[in-house]
């Protein structure tokens, strides 16, 4: 069992994307966060030795010590520091340290270091231990309403992973993984956490592209009641394990399969809210009219909230309307279009990036209207759209 708790925040400052691309003056916080074994709680039970001495083991410790626990010890595997005072306290080897249940480990390293510690601890048997990590934020952790239900959509995905290749990648599993999501569609969350006040009882969510489902799980905190569904791209065989076998444990979610752009696929049902978060970029048939047929999914007085980038001009086309229909043959939409990328890796794919014209223009095309609008400090559209 893991968990993430959050600590607090280190400080504000100006924002940098997921690639350090600094994007504008909106200023974001510095958020700071617990990954283990344990909780803070039971933690506060141990003595705490903190692996590593630079300056994030400093912001380790004065967030530890804001949420009541002090350190008893340090300790690194730098041959040049063990034996040497730091803040007070002779730097030991981790070493000293695995083979005792009186200590618990928090891990402060450089971002850089954080495979080589997990990797370091896990060959060495030691079962509990925590990770200290930072990173801005754009969304206001401080605000419990806001924060509750996305920790507890963040520490559901973590305790149900499957994947292995996520912890080859990402030391902390998916948290890291999702986590830069919140940049992307930060306005999209805001306004469904105001929205699902006043939603109606019940209220039926497809997410369209759910991805791990960070969103949808989200949601399902905020409103246990809705009735979730999800929108995946169809996959050979599906008996495949799926995020959704994983999310599902703790929510119930029903899953359809299906290729979105073929005008053939019926969306099933009527929606009170339908998520397309960072998924239109990806649609590499008929943009318009597959947004219709989306919004004509949706119910009396329902809404759109889509995100999509405004950071990458890289397309596939010169223009969307250059972007072609779905043949219904994926092999003949291939020759047709001269491409030699499989249609399964094209939807994997950003076809194109919009424009805020031109994405008024597809919502124009598409019967939907602006109901509310965010060009966000990560530099992502957001949008909630209705039926005009």
């Amino acid at each position: 069992m893991k968990h993430l708790e959050y600590l607090g925040d280190l400080f504000f400052c100006l924002h940098h994307d997921f690639v350090g691309n600094l994007h504008y003056d909106k200023k974001t916080a510095q958020a700071a966060f617990l990954y283990g074994t344990r909780t803070l709680e039971e933690i506060k039970g141990k003595k705490v030795v903190v692996l590593g001495t630079g300056e994030h083991s400093l912001w380790c410790k004065e967030m530890l010590s804001e949420n009541g626990v002090e350190i008893a010890e340090y300790c690194d595997n730098d041959p040049a520091i063990i034996g040497r005072k730091f803040r007070g306290k002779t730097v030991g080897s981790p070493f000293d340290f695995f083979d005792t249940d009186t200590y618990h480990i928090i891990a402060a390293p450089d971002d850089e270091l954080f495979e080589p510690a997990i990797d370091q601890l896990t060959h060495n048997g030691v079962e509990h231990y925590s990770f200290f990590f930072h990173t801005d934020t754009m969304i206001n952790f401080q605000n419990e309403g806001l924060r509750a239900p996305i920790m507890e959509a963040l520490n559901c995905l973590i305790n149900n992973e499957y994947d292995p290749f996520i912890h080859k990648n990402a030391p902390m599993g998916v948290a890291l993984r999702v986590m830069p999501g919140l940049e992307w569609y930060s306005e999209e969350v805001n306004w469904l956490y105001e929205d699902m006040k006043t939603a109606p009882e019940g209220l039926s969510v497809l997410d369209i592209g759910p991805g791990f489902g960070f969103v949808s799980l989200i949601i399902k905190a905020l409103r246990p009641d809705c009735d979730m569904r999800w929108m995946s791209m169809e996959i050979e065989d599906r008996k495949i394990q799926t995020h959704i076998d994983t999310a599902g444990e703790k929510y119930p979610i029903t899953q359809y399969f299906g290729v979105i752009e073929d005008p053939n696929y019926q969306i099933e049902g009527k929606y009170d809210a339908i998520i397309m978060t960072e998924v239109f970029e990806h649609f590499g048939a008929s943009p318009a009219v597959t947004l219709k047929k989306i919004g004509e999914s949706l119910k009396e007085g329902g809404r759109i909230y889509l995100s999509t980038p405004n950071w990458e001009k890289a397309n596939m086309y010169r223009s969307w309307r250059d972007i072609p229909p779905f043949p219904g043959d994926r092999e003949a939409y291939a020759a047709r279009n001269k491409s030699r990328i499989v249609w399964a890796d094209l939807n994997m794919k950003h076809s194109y990036i919009y424009t805020e014209q031109e994405l008024l223009e597809v919502f124009e095309e598409s019967g939907l209207k602006v109901e509310r609008y965010e060009l966000n400090g990560c530099n992502n559209f957001n949008y909630v759209l209705v039926r005009k």
